[in-house]
């Protein structure tokens, strides 16, 4: 066996190998992009009506409970009667961007120039503590 034949071989016995780890990456891919998103989500700036700041949470922990609880909210349409309380000023990946939210009922809309995206927290009291928000109040 002269050596083109014998790369030829190992080629061909790595290439399963190859395959498989492709495969793999292939499935594992959403669940590696959700793990990104929730390093790169580094604060959320809690906003008054009058967009006043008064709590800031970087707490990894909270945020990726914050994170989690986004993920597996409810999508909505907007409601034209949407009340809000606060303000969310998301730093960091894909939801990077002003959000409204009302701690009662757990509406939270991306503020843009409509609100187009509308979400219902389905654990509004999880979501809320990691917020720093009791009965709408800031604790």
């Amino acid at each position: 066996m002269d050596m083109f034949e014998k790369e030829a071989v190992v080629q061909a016995s790595i290439l399963p190998i190859m395959l498989l780890f492709a495969l793999i990456a292939g499935l594992a891919g959403p669940f590696i992009l959700n793990n990104i998103e929730a390093e790169t989500i580094y604060k959320i700036d809690v906003l008054d009506m009058q967009s006043k700041t008064i709590r800031i949470v970087d707490d990894k922990s909270k945020l990726s409970k914050l994170l989690g609880q986004i993920n597996n909210s409810k999508k909505t349409a907007p409601s034209e009667n949407f009340k809000w309380t606060y303000k969310l000023v998301i730093s960091g990946s894909k939801l990077e961007g002003q959000w409204l939210y009302n701690p009662a009922t757990g509406q939270l809309s991306r503020l843009n120039q409509c609100l187009k995206s509308s979400y219902n927290i389905i654990d509004t009291k999880i979501f809320n503590k990691s917020l720093g928000i009791k009965h709408g109040l800031v604790e």
